[in-house]
């Protein structure tokens, strides 16, 4: 798989180990408005993102000063979740807690994240959030969720990785199309090697586009499909005409 990209990826030192060269990966980044979030074929990607358990803050109540963002990674066929503290990307809800827990508090918000950390723990789900944000919800909602998607998403934006991103307590997700995934700490998801396997098989199966079989065949070929040859266009020269016609005398006389 050739890789055409304006940005440096984690795996893109696996090229060296792959000898087809028939796919290609333009890997142009980019970000979706949010009218085209409503065409419908972003929905099951947002659906998972928003299921996610969240930081909850009920109405009226102050807010808690603890920003943590949600995000989901669509990578060929799949969905991985994942959360954003503090410019820092974790994998689940666990090793979010876990770093804040025994990492040293050294920002006023992380002081309010670690006393928060038992009030997050009590609360309990409903009906309109089954899923709350700690350790015992994130276990709650794993065990509901299936990284397995359709091809949908992929197909109409033209992509093999699509990110989408919730921030704290914004009512607009966040879509970009193609994004690097090295300062996501993918690698630790997705090793580099199996990540250009997926890719490549990916791109060259689930997103190959047929071509016309006409723009793959010569103009020769096309021609002689529709029984023309090379003259059938063409003025011949008195030369050629003259040398048609003493062939044609011949062929009268030896039939004779």
């Amino acid at each position: 798989m050739k890789i055409y990209s304006g940005f440096y990826d984690y795996y893109d030192n696996a090229v060296g180990h792959d000898s087809d060269d028939t796919i290609n990966y333009r890997r142009e980044r980019r970000e979706i408005s949010l009218a085209e979030t409503r065409t419908g074929q972003i929905e099951e990607l947002l659906s998972i993102v928003d299921s996610m358990p969240f930081i909850y803050r009920k109405r009226r109540r102050k807010s808690y000063g603890v920003t943590v963002h949600r995000l989901t990674v669509a990578f060929c066929g799949r969905a991985y979740p994942l959360y954003e503290y503090a410019d820092q990307y974790y994998t689940s809800i666990n090793a979010l807690i876990s770093n804040v827990e025994s990492g040293a508090a050294v920002s006023e918000e992380t002081q309010r994240f670690k006393q928060l950390l038992p009030t997050f723990r009590e609360e309990e789900g409903s009906f309109y959030r089954p899923y709350t944000f700690s350790e015992k919800g994130w276990e709650r909602w794993l065990s509901n969720f299936s990284s397995k998607i359709s091809d949908g998403p992929f197909i109409h934006y033209d992509a093999p990785v699509i990110l989408v991103r919730r921030r704290h307590e914004s009512r607009s997700p966040e879509i970009e199309i193609n994004p690097p995934l090295e300062p996501l700490g993918f690698a630790s998801i997705v090793d580099p090697f199996t990540a250009y396997q997926e890719l490549s098989m990916y791109i060259g199966n689930n997103l190959a586009k047929q071509e016309d079989p006409n723009l793959i065949r010569s103009q020769e070929a096309i021609r002689d499909s529709h029984g023309f040859d090379g003259m059938s266009f063409k003025q011949a020269s008195e030369d050629n005409k003259k040398a048609r016609r003493r062939a044609n005398k011949k062929k009268k006389l030896d039939a004779k």
